[in-house]
C-alpha cells in the first residue's frame, strides 16, 4: 500500500514541478516602436489584458464574452505583484509601451492564476477520488491529472480554462458529497463553486442539469436546503461576474452572440456536430489523457455502468421487496460521474470550434472515474504496474511539452532568420496570426489574403517574403496555392517538436489551441 502511494504521490509532484516551469515562454522580445502587438504566441491572452488595461473601474471589464471572474483574478495578481515590488511600475504601462523588463513579468504574473490553478486541481482531484473510494483512488485520480499532457500546457496560459475547471471540480466534488451527507453545507457549497465556475466560464453551465436531477429524486435534504443551494449558486455567479450581474441586457446579448447564434462568416471553416464529437473525443484520447491513461478511464466508466454504485445499486429494491420508481431512488456517486462525463461530451460540438481547450473538463472527471478502474483487491504489485502503465508515458509526453515552453519558439527563430537575411525595406507577407512580430519601421510588412473565402489585394501579389504556418483552421485557396508554388521557393523552415531522446513523438491531428506553443514556421522568398 505504502508502495502505490508513494509512486503516485510522485507523480502529483512531478505534476507540480511541470506546472512551475517554463511559465515565461513565447513572450516576443522586440521594441515597442517596432509593432502594435502586445500579444504573447497565445492569441487570446493579450484580449485579457487589453480588456483590464481599458477598464475605468475596478469592478468594470468590459468583455463578458468568455466570463469573467479569470479577469479579477488576473487584476488581483498583477495588483499584488506591483505591491510586492515584483513589478517596477503600473502593470498597465509596462503592457502598453512594452517595458523591456516588465513586460515579460506582466505576463508571467497574470499565468500565476492559472499554474496555482492547475496545481489546487490536483488536490481537489485527489479529494473527489477519496470520496468515491479511498485514498490510493484519490491519489491515482490526482496524478492521471497532473500528467495529463492538455491540463500541463493549459497551465501555462492566463486564460479562464485551467481556473473553471478548478471550480467545476470542485463544485462536482461538493456534489456527490451531498448525494449521501446530510448536512446543509455541500449542498451551498457545490451551488456557490458551481456558480464561480460558470462566471469563469460559461461552458461549465453544461453540469447544471445535475443539480436538478438530484433534487428531484429521494435525498437527505429538504427543499429548503436545495433552495439554499440554488441561491448560493447565483450567488457565487454574481460574486465571479459582477459586471455581467449588473448589465443582464449585455451580458444575454454576448452569449447569445459568441455561443448560440449562427456564424454564418465562420461557417466553411466549422465542422458538422458529429464530425466535431469524433474529432474531439481522439483529441482529448491523445492530448487531453494520453492514450494509456485514457484506456484507463474507458475501464473506469465501464466499471461504473456495469456496478453503478457498490453499495446500492441504482436498480435496488426496497426492503419489502417493491420496485421504486426513479424520483424514489436516492442517486448514485458513480452515476453522478457518468452523467457529468455525458452532459460534457455533449458540450463539445455544441462549442463548435475543434479546439483542445473544450475538451479539459472531461480530463478530471474521466480521472476520477478511471482511477475506479484499478481494484483495490488486486496486489500492490499488480496495482503499481496498472498506475505505471497508466501514467507513465502521458507523463513523458508532458515533459517533452514543458521541455519546449522552455525552449526558442519557432516564430522567435524565424524573426532572428529574417533580420539577418532581410534587408531593411524588403516587403514581406504574413498570413493570420502574424507570426513573428516584425519590426514594422524596418520592413513593409502587409498581411496577405490566403484562404478561399479572401479577397484578393494588390499587396498580396508584390511580397519579397511571405510568412506562413500551420495555425489556419482552413486550407489555401487554389489561388494562393497555386502563387506560392510558382513564384516562391521555400527558405526557411523551424519546428519544435516533442521528442523523448532521439525520437520524434506523433502529434496526428494536432488541434489549432494545441499548437500554438509549437507551430511550425515557414519562410518563402521569391524566385
Amino acid at each position: 500500500m505504502a508502495g502505490s502511494r508513494a509512486l503516485l504521490a510522485g507523480f502529483v509532484l512531478a505534476g507540480v514541478v511541470l506546472r512551475c516551469a517554463g511559465l515565461g515562454w513565447g513572450i516576443p522580445s522586440i521594441a515597442a516602436e517596432a509593432t502594435p502587438l502586445r500579444s504573447s504566441y497565445h492569441f487570446d491572452e493579450d484580449d485579457y489584458l487589453w480588456t483590464l488595461a481599458r477598464a475605468t473601474s475596478p469592478y468594470e471589464v468590459g468583455d463578458l464574452h468568455w466570463g469573467t471572474l479569470q479577469l479579477y483574478l488576473i487584476r488581483a495578481a498583477l495588483a499584488c505583484s506591483h505591491a510586492a515590488g515584483w513589478l517596477s511600475r503600473p502593470w498597465r504601462d509596462a503592457f502598453v509601451y512594452r517595458d523591456p523588463v516588465d513586460f515579460p513579468r506582466v505576463y508571467y504574473a497574470a499565468r500565476a492564476v492559472s499554474a496555482l490553478a492547475g496545481i489546487a486541481t490536483l488536490g481537489v482531484v485527489f479529494l473527489l477520488g477519496r470520496r468515491l473510494r479511498d485514498a490510493e483512488s484519490g491519489l491515482a485520480a490526482a496524478a492521471i491529472v497532473a500528467v495529463s499532457p492538455l491540463h500541463v500546457v493549459m497551465s501555462h496560459f492566463l486564460t479562464a480554462d485551467v481556473t473553471m475547471v478548478l471550480l467545476l471540480v470542485a463544485a462536482l466534488h461538493c456534489f456527490v458529497a451531498s448525494l449521501d451527507d446530510s448536512r446543509a453545507a455541500p449542498v451551498v457549497l457545490a451551488g456557490a463553486l458551481f456558480g464561480l465556475a460558470v462566471a469563469a466560464k460559461y461552458n461549465a453551465a453544461w453540469l447544471f442539469p445535475l443539480w436538478p436531477a438530484r433534487d428531484l429524486t429521494r435525498g437527505p435534504h429538504g427543499w429548503k436546503v436545495k433552495a439554499a443551494g440554488y441561491a448560493a449558486m447565483a450567488a457565487g455567479f454574481i460574486a465571479g461576474e459582477p459586471y455581467g450581474a449588473l448589465h443582464p441586457a449585455r451580458l444575454a446579448r454576448v452569449i447569445h452572440e459568441a455561443h448560440l447564434a449562427p456564424q454564418s462568416t465562420a461557417a466553411p471553416y466549422l465542422l458538422r456536430p458529429m464530425e466535431l464529437f469524433i474529432v474531439q473525443v481522439k483529441s482529448l484520447g491523445w492530448y487531453g489523457l494520453g492514450v494509456t491513461a485514457a484506456v484507463l478511464a474507458a475501464a473506469g466508466v465501464l466499471a461504473c455502468v456495469a456496478r453503478p454504485d457498490r453499495k446500492l445499486s441504482a436498480f435496488a429494491r426496497p426492503d419489502d421487496g417493491k420496485r421504486v420508481g426513479w424520483s424514489s431512488r436516492a442517486p448514485s456517486k458513480r452515476l453522478a460521474l457518468l452523467a457529468s462525463i455525458l452532459l460534457l461530451a455533449a458540450s463539445l460540438p455544441a462549442a463548435r470550434w475543434p479546439m483542445a481547450r473544450y475538451t479539459l473538463p472531461l480530463v478530471p472527471v474521466l480521472a476520477a472515474v478511471g482511477a475506479l478502474a484499478v481494484p483495490p483487491r488486486w496486489s500492490e504489485r499488480r496495482r503499481i504496474a496498472a498506475y505505471l502503465a497508466a501514467v507513465a508515458l502521458p507523463l513523458i509526453y508532458s515533459a517533452a511539452q514543458v521541455a519546449i515552453l522552455c525552449g526558442e519558439h519557432p516564430a522567435d527563430a524565424a524573426r532572428a532568420w529574417i533580420e539577418r537575411n532581410a534587408a531593411a525595406g524588403s516587403r514581406i507577407g504574413q498570413i493570420w496570426s502574424d507570426l513573428p512580430p516584425l519590426d514594422r519601421r524596418r520592413y513593409d510588412v502587409r498581411t496577405l489574403h490566403p484562404f478561399p473565402n479572401d479577397v484578393e489585394e494588390a499587396s498580396d501579389l508584390d511580397r519579397d517574403l511571405l510568412v506562413v504556418d500551420d495555425l489556419p483552421l482552413s486550407s489555401w485557396s487554389e489561388r494562393f496555392a497555386a502563387r506560392l508554388s510558382a513564384r516562391y521557393t521555400l527558405a526557411a523552415e523551424f519546428r519544435r517538436e516533442p521528442r523523448l531522446g532521439p525520437w520524434r513523438i506523433p502529434e496526428p491531428a494536432a488541434p489549432h489551441d494545441w499548437k500554438y506553443t509549437h507551430p511550425v514556421v515557414r519562410i518563402y522568398t521569391r524566385r
